[in-house]
């Protein structure tokens, strides 16, 4: 949002001045020849708006012991933001590089203006998308697994040890309720066993 990669000429306003894309992008989202990179501005402004800031700011909640607002924003719109929200910059990037000058492109000509700033974009913006996809896809559900098993949650939960192997090619779902049916025959052959949790594995 504050670095323009010139091929000749810097980044200006339309009264001629020398400026970033942050404040450029708004005067030049209809413009027939530039409009795509400040289109694609605009998508990385609001998809790292929707990402990544109330992240950092829900994650100061979390590090004072206070982790709903991170847990609940990675799952929600956190997730849908980096898998399909970060596509947007990039993509925009990819239009303005490819598409013909009749449609606001460079026609694949990387010595015209505003060329070398896309391919810059389209690397810069295709490793952000993987980066926080799998950051949001991979470790979001470890996280609301951390906070769901951090207190005061943790003291609700009742963990057992299942003695039944895991045969290959059986599903994680058919293995949790082969668990769970062999625990309810248990408890109920056994009314007054402890309930108290155990330091095991989870079932």
């Amino acid at each position: 949002m504050f670095l323009y990669v010139k091929n000749v000429s810097v980044l200006k306003s339309t009264q001629g001045n020398e400026t970033v894309p942050i404040i450029w992008l708004w005067d030049h989202l209809f413009d027939p020849n530039e409009g795509w990179t400040a289109l694609s501005y605009l998508a990385n402004f609001f998809a790292h708006g929707l990402v990544s800031f109330p992240e950092l700011l829900a994650y100061f909640f979390y590090m004072t012991g206070n982790p709903t607002w991170l847990g609940w924003w990675t799952g929600t719109f956190g997730w849908y933001g980096s898998t399909v929200g970060l596509f947007f910059p990039w993509m925009f990037s990819i239009f303005q590089y490819a598409f013909p000058t009749n449609m606001g492109g460079l026609g694949e000509d990387m010595d015209k203006e505003f060329a070398h700033n896309a391919a810059f974009n389209i690397g810069m913006g295709v490793f952000q998308h993987i980066s926080s996809m799998y950051v949001h896809v991979f470790m979001g559900p470890r996280l609301l697994c951390w906070i769901d098993a951090d207190e005061p949650n943790r003291n609700k939960i009742i963990v057992k040890k299942c003695p039944i192997k895991r045969a290959f090619g059986m599903t994680d779902a058919e293995y949790q309720k082969k668990c769970k049916q062999l625990f309810e025959i248990k408890s109920s052959n056994e009314p007054e066993a402890s309930t108290a949790p155990s330091a095991s594995s989870a079932w």
